[in-house]
């Protein structure tokens, strides 16, 4: 079998972490709240959220098969449950799409979201929330590599996360008519979260480079290593590219749709959501490009 491309390898890891992650970050928040008044339990709003829930997290595992280091496969994923965090992270992405599958049975053949269509869903969130976690492990267990072996990296993917799900949410109830100001300000206070983790994560890095010393030393090497890089005067321009596409232009959206008519908030809140996407192959982008560069100097 022919080598995968590095640049390939690294598309594969981006797609996976980021479409992975926001589809379960909206798969949480449907199954927390879709039985309370934040979510309405029309069958056609039920499909289209849980259709693009599960499609990400499709999309998301079809891009984990080319991940480096991948166990090959479903089966792989099992047979190496114990030993990779990368296998744990396919196989529980793929057993909250399958947990879901009753509460989509409730949802949209019923029109039902209460009672023991209610606990499929929780289910299925907790289920997602623990593959995000288990995703971010794959990175915040690589010591040689100070960018993702830190305390700053589980709850970054953490946050990103639901800020992805709230965002495409939001975006959801206002194309059905549905849109709520609880739902927005979830959006809100997940946004300044993942902000504050993300600040928190960028200053750690740029510590870690201007310690003395490490400016000779050689780039950390890993088992499945991406030999990918951002040189540093690149990663400043897409840093200011992540934060206004990730941060600043989703706030002022989603801030907007508040005030405007429906059909023109809808137009913003979904805005919003690409944006954030966006934002999100962005902040990746880098999470990967600038890892190998731990040991350089600013």
């Amino acid at each position: 079998m022919a080598a995968i491309p590095d640049r390939q390898r690294m598309g594969a890891a981006i797609l996976f972490t980021a479409a992975s992650g926001t589809g379960c970050g909206l798969l949480v928040l449907l199954g927390v709240f879709a039985s309370g008044a934040t979510i309405p339990s029309d069958r056609w709003f039920g499909a289209a959220a849980l259709g693009l829930a599960l499609g990400a997290i499709a999309l998301g595992l079809a891009a984990w098969r080319h991940h480096p280091g991948h166990p090959g496969g479903v089966f792989g994923a099992l047979a190496q449950w114990r030993s990779s965090w990368l296998a744990r992270s396919g196989a529980l992405a793929a057993t909250a799409c399958a947990a879901s599958s009753p509460f989509a049975v409730g949802w949209i053949g019923y029109g039902e979201v209460d009672g023991n269509w209610r606990a499929f869903g929780i289910a299925a969130a907790v289920l997602a929330g623990v593959a995000v976690h288990a995703t971010a492990m794959v990175y915040a267990t690589v010591e040689p590599v100070p960018a993702w072996c830190n305390r700053w990296t589980v709850p970054l993917f953490l946050a990103l996360s639901g800020f992805a799900g709230a965002l495409w949410l939001n975006a959801l109830l206002h194309v059905f008519g549905r849109a709520r100001p609880d739902a927005a300000l979830i959006v809100v206070l997940t946004l300044f979260l993942a902000f504050y983790l993300k600040r928190r994560y960028w200053r750690f890095i740029d510590a870690v480079r201007a310690a003395p010393g490490r400016a000779d030393e050689e780039p950390p090497r890993v088992a499945w290593e991406m030999d990918y890089r951002i040189d540093r005067e690149r990663a400043i321009r897409l840093r200011r590219y992540a934060f206004a596409l990730l941060f600043a232009l989703p706030l002022v959206l989603t801030m907007a749709a508040m005030e405007a008519a429906p059909w023109l908030a809808a137009l913003a809140a979904l805005a919003a959501a690409l944006s954030g996407s966006a934002g999100i192959v962005i902040e990746r982008l880098l999470f990967f490009g600038e890892a190998d560069r731990g040991a350089d100097a600013a």
